[in-house]
């Protein structure tokens, strides 16, 4: 089971989704898609983004990379005096 706040970050991220999806709604219903303006793409913008960031920083996890790939990438780095 995952901790509290893990539980309340995904809770709060759900509610502004659910928020964002009625509003990007309502807006379409009110102007049309092609009446939109920059902030009703930027929203959408940022939820795409966080998210992709959200599984980037997690890929390690997700992937479950080994010591000796973990290894060979320090390696990789010292060798190009990126360490």
């Amino acid at each position: 089971m995952p901790g509290s706040s893990t539980v309340e970050l995904w809770t709060l991220y759900a509610f502004g989704v659910s928020f964002t999806v009625l509003r990007t709604y309502a807006r379409i219903s009110a102007v049309g898609v092609r009446e939109l303006q920059v902030n009703d793409y930027l929203i959408w913008f940022a939820i795409v983004s966080s998210l992709a960031e959200f599984f980037c920083w997690n890929l390690r996890n997700i992937v479950h990379l080994t010591d000796i790939k973990d290894s060979s990438f320090i390696l990789h780095n010292v060798a190009w005096g990126t360490a």
